[in-house]
């Protein structure tokens, strides 16, 4: 840089005649002290380019999305995925329903040709875009989106031949679409009977079979916060012996799927008067022994999970104790009490990510399901742009700052302060 070079210049020259100081030398330092002041002004331009550069990537945002939806229409496999990938993290990390609004059908039409036609990656990705993209526009547009995969969906979900994460993304986004877009009752009913003949069938010895059976789980007992009691009842009056089995048989994550599932069921049949049919001492038993066990054969973060999760269940079915817990996000928090609102928002932040408290923030179908109200915007805040925005113009001035310094030292140590 300008500036350290004419500072080892003026070092050099006090090491020669540290005694006596000409009036040439003192024109150098005017000169060096203008280098100076260019190099300021040089270093405070690099700043206001690099801002320039942050809004121009916001900027762009929207064209590299629609970049990325032609390129989920190419041939090529992996230059496919990689731009699902990107449309599926724009959709995460960014509230975009105006946008979408004139870009539904272009989406929609290459979700449904990639679940019927794609590479089993190509499903994963594009089942978890059509969950995204009805919790990014809302309940209008989410049935079309309901009536165009549901058949797909289901029909994934009882193949046997397709791979395990493929019919697990099917089974969490029928549950996500159907709770957003369904508006017939007779079609949620169709739904949940596909998915619990998918948690009801045997339960194989090779755990990558247990996630689509886990994800089954949860999408149906998610499906049972928005159907009438009379179906509630019928769904879970006869389920205690299939989730026993499945708490003997199933891995770490498919036993804790379903205790969430008993916790919330018997939570409904608390509010309906429902009584249960089966082994429920056993069902008991066995959630005591979940919620102490201390055997070798488990790691012990895993020990440790489990038992925290199954003491609240536990807790939650023998004494009607109801969770609490609180989700802050901005300046806001969200307060859940009840094994409803815990399942309502494991399912969307499953489906968003790290992306779920933008939604939140912003989106008006979540804040509505979550009794957020409108969203706040007489709240001064900053947006990530004015953020960069700040945090470059701070390391401008303090830049500035540090040369003036610099310049009066010297020129104290030279004797033409």
């Amino acid at each position: 840089m300008e500036v350290q070079t004419s500072r080892s210049k003026k070092k050099t020259s006090k090491r020669r005649n540290p005694k006596k100081k000409s009036a040439n030398d003192a024109g150098s330092d005017e000169n060096d002290s203008d280098d100076d002041i260019e190099s300021v002004a040089s270093s405070v331009d690099l700043t206001f380019n690099a801002i320039e550069d942050g809004l121009e990537y916001n900027e762009n945002f929207e064209q590299k999305f629609l970049d990325s939806i032609e390129g989920a229409r190419e041939k090529s496999a992996k230059v496919r995925q990689v731009s699902l990938m990107e449309i599926k993290n724009g959709l995460c990390q960014r509230y975009l329903y105006d946008f979408l609004l004139s870009r539904k059908d272009s989406l929609l039409d290459l979700v449904e040709k990639l679940l019927k036609k794609g590479q089993p990656e190509d499903c994963i990705i594009s089942s978890d875009i059509s969950s995204i993209l009805c919790i990014q526009l809302g309940v209008a547009d989410a049935s079309h989106i309901f009536t165009t995969l549901k058949s797909i969906f289901i029909n994934i979900l009882g193949d046997e031949s397709a791979s395990p994460l493929v019919r697990a993304s099917a089974a969490s986004a029928l549950g996500i679409v159907c709770f957003i877009g369904c508006e017939e009752p007779e079609d949620t009913v169709v739904c949940l009977n596909a998915l619990k003949t998918s948690f009801m069938k045997k339960i194989p010895a090779d755990t990558s079979h247990h996630v689509p059976i886990a994800n089954s789980l949860l999408s149906w007992s998610l499906l049972l916060t928005v159907v009438p009691s009379s179906v509630v009842e019928e769904n879970i009056s006869s389920c205690i012996s299939v989730m026993c089995r499945i708490l003997e048989l199933g891995d770490l994550n498919l036993r804790i799927a379903a205790g969430e599932t008993l916790a919330l069921i018997y939570e409904l049949a608390r509010d309906s008067n429902i009584r249960f049919q089966g082994p429920v001492p056993t069902l008991y038993s066995l959630l005591r022994d979940l919620a102490n066990e201390s055997g070798r054969h488990k790691g012990k973060r895993e020990k440790k999970q489990q038992k925290a999760s199954f003491r609240d269940f536990l807790k939650s079915i023998e004494r009607g104790v109801n969770p609490t817990e609180t989700i802050n996000f901005g300046g806001e928090y969200l307060e859940m009490s009840s094994w409803i609102w815990v399942r309502r928002y494991n399912a969307f932040k499953d489906a968003l990510g790290c992306g779920i408290n933008i939604h939140l923030k912003y989106n008006s179908l979540l804040r509505e399901i979550f009794d957020l109200g409108l969203p706040i915007t007489n709240q001064i805040k900053l947006s990530k742009n004015e953020k960069y925005e700040r945090q470059l113009i701070n390391e401008a001035c303090s830049k500035d700052r540090t040369l003036a310094r610099g310049l009066k030292r010297d020129n104290k140590r030279s004797g033409l302060t």
